[in-house]
């Protein structure tokens, strides 16, 4: 009795032709993936059952968007560094509230604010991590919550440092959630926001999405640069007034600082003072 194959490749090629260009592009990423050496365009169009040219658009397409690149053989292609900065990012989520939460135990106590780290799932915000102090207002925020981005600290900083084709698609909707009367509900409003959030390096929620709340957000950088989530501070506005943004955001960012660092003398908790 043939018993049937259960690899990707035999998976792959049972779609053959019907499959749409989006699972085609994935098949070409897990195909370069198990390859060590690369494919060419043939070799690509052979082993996936599609036509040579639509194979080569497909490969174009994701050169151009940095997920895969040329190798030195001929008309050879393997994974690009924005491939495998998609395995990079799906450690970093899994790691990030235990690396975090030191950090953030210490910027609540520092300012008895609850803290936030929240990462970007499919246009919206995602809570991974809350920290609170003795002192912070109870709020219904919690690991795995989800939430807008434009009407969130967190989630404007996860806009501000997305892909340029992530922000645009995200300008291009037609509506926005109105939470609040303070809630921006137009692109052109929230592409001005953006650029401030990008200048200076900060995300302000002023009772955008629930009145008498003000939330504060800042990115955190992984080691190699990118941004890995972002860093929030929500309190009342009684506890949060303008001339304390600036004191906060200090604190912050001392906080963000060492999110990443796994071990050693480093990931304690920053020193008081």
């Amino acid at each position: 009795m043939a018993v049937a194959s259960s690899a990707p490749g035999a998976a792959r090629s049972r779609e053959g032709m019907h499959a749409s260009a989006a699972e085609r592009a994935l098949a070409i990423l897990e195909l370069l993936r198990d390859s060590g050496r690369g494919r060419s365009i043939s070799a690509v169009g052979r082993e996936l059952h599609i036509p040579k040219s639509s194979a080569h658009v497909l490969l174009r397409t994701l050169e151009d968007m940095g997920y895969v690149q040329r190798t030195g053989r001929p008309r050879g292609y393997a994974l690009g560094p924005r491939a495998a900065g998609l395995s990079t990012a799906c450690a970093n989520r899994l790691l990030l509230p235990e690396l975090a939460h030191l950090r953030m135990q210490w910027l609540a106590d520092q300012t008895g604010l609850a803290a936030h780290l929240a990462v970007m799932n499919l246009n919206q915000v995602e809570y991974l991590h809350k920290a609170e102090s003795p002192t912070s207002a109870k709020f219904d925020s919690y690991p795995g919550k989800r939430a807008n981005l434009h009407c969130t600290a967190v989630g404007k900083v996860l806009l501000a440092f997305a892909s340029e084709h992530v922000a645009q698609a995200y300008f291009a909707r037609d509506t926005f959630a109105h939470h609040t009367e303070k809630t921006i509900t137009t692109a052109r409003a929230l592409r001005r926001e953006i650029v401030k959030v990008k200048r200076q390096g900060y995300a302000v929620d002023d009772e955008e999405e629930e009145i008498g709340v003000r939330c504060l957000a800042i990115p955190v950088f992984s080691p190699s640069g990118e941004v890995a989530a972002a860093l929030g501070i929500t309190g009342t506005v009684e506890q949060l007034q303008p001339e304390a943004v600036g004191p906060v955001v200090s604190l912050m960012k001392r906080a963000a600082a060492g999110i990443l660092v796994r071990s050693g003398d480093d990931a304690a908790a920053p020193q008081r003072g």
